[in-house]
């Protein structure tokens, strides 16, 4: 995967997915796109994960069970973040 054709304006990840790990996959939209946004989202998320996913470049980490102000403050931010550009 070297180019998204289809860029998303951002994208929200859980860390625990079926096949690739939440964060095995902001590696490599990181890798290929770091400028797109991303917020993870999980129920395992351990301070070493956030910490982690912090710092290879998420804006936010969100624990589960989230609610519908949180999921709303990460695309205003995801948001703010894309008319910056």
């Amino acid at each position: 995967m070297k180019d998204l054709k289809d860029k998303p304006d951002g994208i929200i990840l859980d860390i625990v997915m079926p096949e690739v790990g939440g964060i095995e996959a902001l590696q490599v939209i990181k890798e290929v796109s770091p400028d797109i946004p991303v917020v993870m989202l999980s129920s395992a998320g351990t301070p070493q994960k956030i910490m982690k996913t912090l710092k290879m470049g998420a804006i936010d980490f969100i624990q589960k069970p989230y609610t519908t102000e949180q999921i709303t403050k990460a695309v205003e931010n995801i948001r703010r973040r894309i008319n910056k550009k």
